[in-house]
């Protein structure tokens, strides 16, 4: 369990970094322009679903990074992307004002009459006030099982884990280009 805590919430801390590169409410992005902001999260992730924290592990240390958000025109309209560095989110403004990017994945693995699927489903959402932004970040982690060989699988992983954050816009010449590799927070 230790593992997964540990994974959810690397995950959470690198999709909350992108969050903060929203543009909007004094954040100047569209097609053609881009911002970068640079974002932490504001204390430990809050678990539901069959999520748990692992009890031996404590800390106050928060995750921090910059993020871009950048806009593109296409055919379909202008579209938003928010660049963590390795891995990059679409979304847009809604009604409200606010932000959201989202994307997910989707693994299959059959073997057999037995298939493993697992999904994770990211979503970033923020307000944008002046150079700041608030917002969270929320990753949802299924793993279900089918076929003659699931005894004994544990097929109730269905967890959410949400992640606040607080970010400020960046001067171009202060912020460093986006990480690479599989773990854009430095």
């Amino acid at each position: 369990m230790k593992t997964k805590t540990r994974l959810l919430f690397a995950v959470a801390a690198v999709t909350t970094i992108p969050v903060f590169a929203a543009c909007g409410g004094g954040l100047d992005v569209g097609a053609g322009k881009y911002t970068a902001i640079r974002i932490a999260t504001t204390g430990s992730p809050a678990l539901s679903g069959t999520c748990s924290a692992d009890p031996n592990h404590t800390t106050t240390l928060r995750g921090g990074a910059t993020v871009y958000i950048y806009g593109v025109s296409s055919a379909n309209g202008d579209q938003l992307f928010l660049d963590l560095g390795s891995t990059v989110l679409v979304g847009g403004e809604q009604k409200d004002g606010s932000f959201r990017f989202a994307g997910n994945t989707t693994d299959i693995q059959t073997q057999g009459g037995t298939t493993i699927t697992r999904t994770t489903d990211v979503a970033v959402s923020f307000t944008a006030d002046g150079a700041t932004v608030a917002g969270n970040t929320s990753v949802h982690d299924s793993i279900k099982c089918s076929g003659n060989q699931c005894q004994g699988f544990q097929n109730a992983t269905d967890c959410t884990t949400t992640t606040a954050f607080n970010g400020v816009q960046v001067e171009d010449a202060d912020a460093p280009p986006p990480a690479t590799g599989n773990n854009p927070v430095p």
